[in-house]
């Protein structure tokens, strides 16, 4: 074993005359040049690990007369050509990893053959053709890595044969057809990743049967249909669900809201419709707890070696990419400290629960692009962790909550094209360091809103102050009005009652009011000493 020694130079074909090796290990070192052809006469080598090398060339068929074979590792390195077809001859290979390599041409049908492979990892190549379609022959395989290469065809239905399938890694292709409806006999599937490829049809309801799943991603097709019902308790350790590009509809199913262990979760860009619901108590994944610390299922992918138990192992972890403060971010780790919601570009309808304030680990929210309705709600301060926030392009209203400068993680803010009002809450005085947001992330839209960092000035009668007015301040305000109009007309109605009432009775209360002048006896005419102009009125004459 002459692994991780920076060593360099190459396989010197020296080596073939130890025949009797079993095991050989220098990988994670600087050797170049080719694998030699003479490797084939090593009768009774088992394992071969020459990953993260500088190695070129192909891969020589030679290698096949090395019957005792069971572990091909040559991953990260620079091999070009195609996957000899003799390597189906192997009768007793467990596992080949032949990931981040130049390789070209078609995976050999002939690779069924090897009937007890369980891990087959060809990921990151530029391989074309089709998926063998006799794959599900292949009944003890663990580990299917073909992503980000040029595949074309159909998922093979036979692939649902694979019941001991855990890591199923197709995404970055050019497949296209349905996913196969016997998905969901791979109960021991943990990672199934199929986006960016041309898949299309309904998400099948078989796959609520894949109970062990924790990341499901689909992003980037052409999937359609409403989301099937499954059960609410369905996919219990579903950590990342990843959805977005397609064109799915309807209402987003109650069992979304169930997944207790969601971190992340990515459903924009389709033509969901709906309102949320009213309560989050069971995403569990997106609230702090007291192991919050705690890694979760992201690793990289990348080879290893137990000393162990001498046996090579992978970790395959994929990249998850999310739209972070605004940037296509890809993360190689999840973390349990890690939590994401994206669901803007749909149509969802209705105002922003204020339930979402409970997801106090979400890092990242975006609700841009729908038709939400009604205000802000000021329970959005309770997201701690709240990194990243996209509001824009709805029909808000109503005032920026002042609770937003205590966010202080908040480094990106987006609120722009809605129809908000009244003061921009500035800057917390408290924390010095907390982001002044951009005159970008309230304009264009939003006309009713003044203050820094806008150049509209607010009036006299708006105040970062007179935003704060509560539903309660504004009732009192308005009783008290409609008291006092009551009260003055009521006044008036009863000093007009009583006037009129002593001008009928007494003639000496009308001589003194009207002062009237001396008239022949018999008659009495009224005439007012006075005559004036009352706006638009005048006294009689």
């Amino acid at each position: 074993m002459a692994s991780l020694n920076n060593l360099t130079g190459s396989l010197h074909p020296f080596l073939v005359n130890c025949t009797n090796m079993q095991v050989l290990h220098v990988s994670t070192n600087r050797l170049s040049g080719i694998i030699p052809r003479e490797i084939g006469r090593l009768k009774s080598l088992q394992r071969l690990y020459v990953h993260e090398n500088l190695l070129k060339g192909t891969i020589p068929p030679s290698l096949t007369n090395c019957s005792e074979l069971q572990i091909l590792v040559a991953s990260s390195n620079k091999l070009s050509g195609s996957i000899p077809t003799e390597l189906g001859k192997l009768s007793g290979l467990h596992e080949v990893y032949l990931f981040s390599n130049m390789l070209t041409g078609v995976i050999p049908s002939s690779v069924v053959n090897c009937s007890s492979l369980s891990a087959l990892a060809l990921q990151n190549n530029s391989l074309t053709g089709s998926i063998p379609k006799e794959l599900g022959r292949l009944s003890f395989l663990k580990v299917l890595l073909l992503g980000r290469n040029w595949l074309n065809a159909s998922i093979p239905a036979s692939i649902s044969n694979c019941t001991k399938m855990e890591y199923l890694f197709l995404e970055f292709n050019e497949l296209d057809g349905e996913i196969p409806p016997g998905i969901g006999n791979l109960k021991n599937l943990s990672i199934l990743t199929l986006g960016h490829n041309r898949l299309h049809g309904a998400i099948p309801r078989s796959l609520e049967h894949c109970g062990q799943l924790s990341t499901l991603d689909v992003d980037s097709n052409e999937f359609s249909g409403v989301l099937p019902g499954f059960a609410e308790s369905a996919l219990p350790y579903l950590q990342v669900l990843k959805m977005s590009q397609n064109k799915l509809e309807g209402e987003i199913p109650n069992w979304v809201w169930k997944l207790r262990s969601l971190q992340v979760l990515d459903l924009s860009h389709n033509r969901f419709t709906g309102q949320f619901p009213t309560t989050f108590q069971d995403l569990d994944g997106f609230k702090k707890t007291s192991n919050s610390a705690m890694v979760g299922s992201g690793d990289r992918l990348k080879t290893m070696y137990d000393s162990g138990t001498g046996r090579f192992w992978i970790n395959v972890q994929f990249l998850t990419t999310v739209w972070d403060k605004g940037t296509l971010t890809s993360f190689t780790y999840i973390l349990k400290i890690f939590a994401f919601m994206d669901m803007s570009r749909n149509q969802l309808t209705g105002t922003i629960p204020l339930e979402l304030g409970s997801l106090n680990r979400l890092r990242g929210l975006n609700l841009s692009r729908n038709s939400l309705t009604g205000e802000i709600p000021s329970q959005l301060q309770s997201m701690t962790s709240l990194e990243s926030l996209d509001l824009s392009h709805n029909s808000l209203i109503g005032s920026i909550p002042e609770s937003i400068r205590e966010m202080h993680g908040l480094a990106v803010l987006s609120l722009s094209w809605n129809h908000l009002s009244g003061h921009i809450p500035s800057s917390s005085p408290d924390y010095q360091s907390n982001t002044n947001f951009l005159e970008s992330s309230f304009f264009p839209g939003n006309e009713g809103l003044c203050g820094p960092p806008s150049t509209n000035s607010c009036s006299p009668s708006i105040s970062p102050s007179s935003t704060l007015v509560t539903a309660d301040k504004e009732s009192n305000v308005f009783l008290f009005e409609w008291v006092s109009l009551t009260a003055l007309l009521v006044g008036f109605a009863v000093g007009y009652c009583i006037m009129g009432m002593l001008l009928l009775v007494s003639d000496n209360c009308r001589a003194i009011l009207f002062k009237l002048l001396p008239v022949p006896t018999g008659t009495r005419k009224i005439t007012p000493a006075i005559r004036t102009t009352y706006g638009a009125y005048n006294l009689p004459s």
